[in-house]
Protein backbone atom coordinates (compact mmCIF):
# COMPACT_ATOMS: atom_id res chain seq x y z
CA UNK A 1 0.00 0.00 0.00
CA UNK A 2 1.15 3.45 -0.53
CA UNK A 3 1.26 6.25 2.31
CA UNK A 4 -1.79 7.54 1.72
CA UNK A 5 -3.64 4.76 1.79
CA UNK A 6 -1.62 3.44 4.68
CA UNK A 7 -2.81 6.54 6.55
CA UNK A 8 -6.43 6.20 5.73
CA UNK A 9 -6.19 2.25 6.53
CA UNK A 10 -9.44 1.27 9.30
CA UNK A 11 -7.52 -0.47 11.37
CA UNK A 12 -4.61 1.70 11.63
CA UNK A 13 -7.39 4.89 12.20
CA UNK A 14 -8.95 2.46 14.24
CA UNK A 15 -5.54 2.00 16.40
CA UNK A 16 -4.97 5.88 16.61
CA UNK A 17 -8.53 6.37 17.72
CA UNK A 18 -8.01 3.94 20.38
CA UNK A 19 -4.59 5.34 21.44
CA UNK A 20 -6.16 9.18 21.34
CA UNK A 21 -9.01 7.76 23.75
CA UNK A 22 -6.89 5.79 26.03
CA UNK A 23 -4.64 8.97 26.64
CA UNK A 24 -7.71 11.19 26.83
CA UNK A 25 -9.48 8.53 29.55
CA UNK A 26 -6.36 8.67 31.94
CA UNK A 27 -6.62 12.49 32.05
CA UNK A 28 -4.42 13.51 29.27
CA UNK A 29 -4.80 16.78 27.67
CA UNK A 30 -7.05 16.89 24.46
CA UNK A 31 -4.68 18.39 22.31
CA UNK A 32 -1.96 15.90 23.53
CA UNK A 33 -4.17 13.24 23.57
CA UNK A 34 -4.67 14.08 19.71
CA UNK A 35 -1.19 14.14 19.30
CA UNK A 36 -0.86 10.52 20.33
CA UNK A 37 -3.38 9.36 18.01
CA UNK A 38 -1.46 10.72 14.90
CA UNK A 39 1.86 10.12 16.16
CA UNK A 40 0.82 6.52 16.43
CA UNK A 41 -1.19 6.06 12.83
CA UNK A 42 2.52 7.96 11.50
CA UNK A 43 4.09 4.94 13.74
CA UNK A 44 2.31 2.24 11.72
CA UNK A 45 2.46 4.03 8.66
CA UNK A 46 5.88 4.20 8.62
CA UNK A 47 6.14 0.43 9.90
CA UNK A 48 3.88 -0.76 6.84
CA UNK A 49 5.97 1.45 4.32
CA UNK A 50 9.06 -0.45 5.80
CA UNK A 51 7.58 -3.90 6.02
CA UNK A 52 7.03 -3.03 1.98
CA UNK A 53 10.35 -2.10 1.00
CA UNK A 54 11.48 -5.13 2.58
CA UNK A 55 9.19 -6.65 0.13
CA UNK A 56 10.47 -5.55 -3.04
CA UNK A 57 14.42 -4.40 -1.83
CA UNK A 58 16.43 -2.63 -4.68
CA UNK A 59 17.88 -4.97 -7.34
CA UNK A 60 21.46 -5.31 -7.51
CA UNK A 61 23.73 -6.13 -9.85
CA UNK A 62 21.67 -6.15 -12.61
CA UNK A 63 23.34 -6.73 -16.27
CA UNK A 64 23.71 -3.72 -18.83
CA UNK A 65 21.07 -3.75 -21.80
CA UNK A 66 22.23 -1.90 -25.18
CA UNK A 67 20.09 1.72 -25.50
CA UNK A 68 18.43 1.12 -28.51
CA UNK A 69 18.04 -2.19 -28.60
CA UNK A 70 15.06 -4.91 -29.43
CA UNK A 71 15.66 -6.09 -25.90
CA UNK A 72 15.79 -2.73 -24.37
CA UNK A 73 12.89 -1.57 -25.95
CA UNK A 74 10.50 -4.60 -24.85
CA UNK A 75 12.57 -4.01 -21.18
CA UNK A 76 11.56 -0.28 -20.71
CA UNK A 77 7.77 -1.38 -21.79
CA UNK A 78 7.51 -3.91 -19.36
CA UNK A 79 8.91 -1.52 -16.57
CA UNK A 80 6.51 0.91 -17.72
CA UNK A 81 4.03 -1.63 -17.34
CA UNK A 82 4.80 -1.86 -13.41
CA UNK A 83 4.76 1.50 -12.84
CA UNK A 84 1.02 1.89 -14.11
CA UNK A 85 0.70 -1.28 -12.06
CA UNK A 86 1.75 0.56 -9.33
CA UNK A 87 0.08 3.65 -9.81
CA UNK A 88 -3.20 1.70 -9.75
CA UNK A 89 -2.61 0.33 -6.56
CA UNK A 90 -1.85 3.93 -5.28
CA UNK A 91 -5.21 4.79 -6.01
CA UNK A 92 -7.29 2.36 -5.20
CA UNK A 93 -9.06 2.96 -1.72
CA UNK A 94 -8.52 -0.02 1.18
CA UNK A 95 -10.31 -3.05 0.70
CA UNK A 96 -10.05 -6.62 -0.68
CA UNK A 97 -9.34 -5.39 -4.45
CA UNK A 98 -6.87 -3.20 -3.19
CA UNK A 99 -5.19 -5.36 -0.81
CA UNK A 100 -5.07 -8.61 -3.61
CA UNK A 101 -3.54 -6.04 -6.01
CA UNK A 102 -0.98 -4.83 -3.51
CA UNK A 103 0.20 -8.41 -3.01
CA UNK A 104 0.67 -8.74 -6.84
CA UNK A 105 3.44 -6.17 -6.96
CA UNK A 106 6.15 -8.13 -5.87
CA UNK A 107 5.39 -10.72 -8.40
CA UNK A 108 5.46 -7.44 -10.94
CA UNK A 109 8.56 -6.68 -9.53
CA UNK A 110 10.13 -9.82 -9.75
CA UNK A 111 8.99 -10.03 -13.19
CA UNK A 112 10.83 -7.17 -14.23
CA UNK A 113 13.98 -8.09 -12.63
CA UNK A 114 13.86 -11.62 -14.76
CA UNK A 115 13.38 -9.43 -17.70
CA UNK A 116 16.39 -7.81 -16.72
CA UNK A 117 18.06 -9.92 -16.18
CA UNK A 118 17.24 -11.77 -19.61
CA UNK A 119 17.49 -8.37 -21.61
CA UNK A 120 21.23 -7.92 -20.83
CA UNK A 121 22.01 -11.90 -21.58
CA UNK A 122 19.81 -10.83 -24.98
CA UNK A 123 22.87 -8.17 -25.50
CA UNK A 124 25.68 -10.12 -24.89
CA UNK A 125 24.76 -12.62 -27.47
CA UNK A 126 23.75 -9.70 -29.94
CA UNK A 127 27.69 -8.15 -28.97
CA UNK A 128 29.01 -12.07 -29.37
CA UNK A 129 27.03 -12.02 -32.89
CA UNK A 130 28.68 -8.95 -34.11
CA UNK A 131 32.04 -10.22 -33.80
CA UNK A 132 31.30 -13.26 -36.21
CA UNK A 133 30.50 -11.62 -40.21
CA UNK A 134 28.35 -13.43 -41.92
CA UNK A 135 29.32 -12.13 -44.78
CA UNK A 136 32.98 -12.69 -44.39
CA UNK A 137 32.41 -16.27 -43.30
CA UNK A 138 29.99 -16.69 -46.79
CA UNK A 139 33.00 -15.05 -48.74
CA UNK A 140 36.18 -17.43 -47.27
CA UNK A 141 33.78 -20.61 -47.55
CA UNK A 142 33.48 -19.98 -50.71
CA UNK A 143 36.83 -19.41 -52.27
CA UNK A 144 37.95 -22.41 -49.95
CA UNK A 145 35.71 -24.34 -51.85
CA UNK A 146 36.90 -23.12 -55.34
CA UNK A 147 40.17 -23.80 -54.43
CA UNK A 148 39.56 -27.27 -53.23
CA UNK A 149 38.31 -28.44 -56.37
CA UNK A 150 41.88 -27.61 -58.28
CA UNK A 151 44.09 -28.10 -54.82
CA UNK A 152 46.59 -31.18 -55.43
CA UNK A 153 46.61 -33.87 -52.73
CA UNK A 154 49.57 -32.12 -51.00
CA UNK A 155 47.12 -29.76 -49.59
CA UNK A 156 43.55 -30.77 -50.23
CA UNK A 157 44.00 -31.68 -46.61
CA UNK A 158 44.63 -28.42 -45.37
CA UNK A 159 42.10 -26.59 -47.33
CA UNK A 160 39.29 -29.14 -46.28
CA UNK A 161 40.31 -28.51 -42.52
CA UNK A 162 39.88 -24.40 -43.08
CA UNK A 163 36.57 -24.93 -44.71
CA UNK A 164 35.46 -27.28 -41.28
CA UNK A 165 36.83 -24.23 -39.39
CA UNK A 166 34.71 -21.44 -41.18
CA UNK A 167 31.98 -24.13 -41.22
CA UNK A 168 32.09 -23.93 -37.42
CA UNK A 169 32.02 -19.82 -37.01
CA UNK A 170 28.99 -20.35 -39.10
CA UNK A 171 27.19 -22.99 -36.85
CA UNK A 172 28.29 -20.57 -33.46
CA UNK A 173 26.48 -18.00 -35.07
CA UNK A 174 23.79 -19.61 -36.09
CA UNK A 175 23.20 -20.95 -32.45
CA UNK A 176 23.76 -17.50 -31.17
CA UNK A 177 20.98 -15.94 -33.37
CA UNK A 178 18.10 -18.60 -32.26
CA UNK A 179 19.57 -17.76 -28.85
CA UNK A 180 19.11 -14.58 -28.81
CA UNK A 181 15.54 -14.69 -31.14
CA UNK A 182 14.42 -16.95 -27.89
CA UNK A 183 15.05 -14.36 -25.55
CA UNK A 184 13.65 -11.88 -27.83
CA UNK A 185 10.30 -13.57 -28.12
CA UNK A 186 10.15 -14.04 -24.41
CA UNK A 187 10.78 -10.24 -23.20
CA UNK A 188 8.34 -9.05 -26.19
CA UNK A 189 5.46 -11.70 -24.58
CA UNK A 190 6.49 -10.99 -21.09
CA UNK A 191 5.98 -7.15 -21.45
CA UNK A 192 2.80 -7.67 -23.59
CA UNK A 193 1.77 -9.56 -21.13
CA UNK A 194 2.20 -7.04 -18.06
CA UNK A 195 0.50 -4.75 -20.88
CA UNK A 196 -2.30 -6.69 -20.63
CA UNK A 197 -2.70 -7.53 -17.22
CA UNK A 198 -2.44 -3.84 -16.27
CA UNK A 199 -4.91 -2.88 -18.78
CA UNK A 200 -7.22 -5.73 -16.82
CA UNK A 201 -6.43 -4.33 -13.38
CA UNK A 202 -7.10 -0.68 -14.58
CA UNK A 203 -10.48 -1.94 -16.09
CA UNK A 204 -10.89 -3.68 -12.61
CA UNK A 205 -9.92 -1.07 -10.27
CA UNK A 206 -13.09 1.44 -12.13
CA UNK A 207 -15.85 -1.03 -11.17
CA UNK A 208 -14.75 -2.45 -8.23
CA UNK A 209 -16.88 -0.37 -5.86
CA UNK A 210 -19.88 -1.43 -8.15
CA UNK A 211 -19.27 -4.71 -7.69
CA UNK A 212 -16.49 -6.17 -5.35
CA UNK A 213 -17.21 -9.54 -4.89
CA UNK A 214 -16.50 -9.91 -9.28
CA UNK A 215 -13.78 -7.67 -8.81
CA UNK A 216 -11.68 -9.87 -5.98
CA UNK A 217 -12.16 -13.12 -7.80
CA UNK A 218 -10.87 -11.56 -11.25
CA UNK A 219 -8.17 -9.91 -9.45
CA UNK A 220 -7.76 -13.90 -8.54
CA UNK A 221 -7.86 -15.20 -12.29
CA UNK A 222 -5.19 -12.45 -13.11
CA UNK A 223 -2.64 -13.39 -10.19
CA UNK A 224 -2.49 -16.79 -11.56
CA UNK A 225 -2.20 -14.94 -14.99
CA UNK A 226 1.00 -13.30 -13.75
CA UNK A 227 2.26 -16.24 -12.19
CA UNK A 228 2.37 -18.15 -15.74
CA UNK A 229 3.80 -14.87 -17.11
CA UNK A 230 6.66 -15.09 -14.04
CA UNK A 231 7.10 -18.49 -14.35
CA UNK A 232 7.56 -18.40 -18.24
CA UNK A 233 10.60 -15.35 -17.77
CA UNK A 234 12.01 -17.24 -15.01
CA UNK A 235 12.23 -20.86 -17.46
CA UNK A 236 13.47 -18.71 -20.07
CA UNK A 237 16.12 -16.92 -18.07
CA UNK A 238 16.91 -20.24 -16.51
CA UNK A 239 17.84 -21.50 -19.76
CA UNK A 240 19.91 -19.39 -21.08
CA UNK A 241 22.23 -18.76 -17.95
CA UNK A 242 25.20 -20.37 -20.17
CA UNK A 243 25.26 -16.91 -21.80
CA UNK A 244 26.54 -14.76 -19.29
CA UNK A 245 25.20 -11.05 -19.01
Amino acid sequence: MNTRRELLDRWGLLLAALSAGLAWAIQVPLFAALAIGVAVLLARAAIAGASRKDRNPPAADLPEVEPGSKEAEWLNRAKKAAESFESISASLSDGPLARRVDEMETAIHETVETLHRLAGRATTVGKAMSRIDKRSLLEEKLKLRKALKTAGPDVRADIEKSIEAVQAQEDVRTRLVTARGKMIARLQSGALGLDSLVARVAELSTTAGIEPLRGTESIGELSEELESIRFGVAKTEEATRGYIG
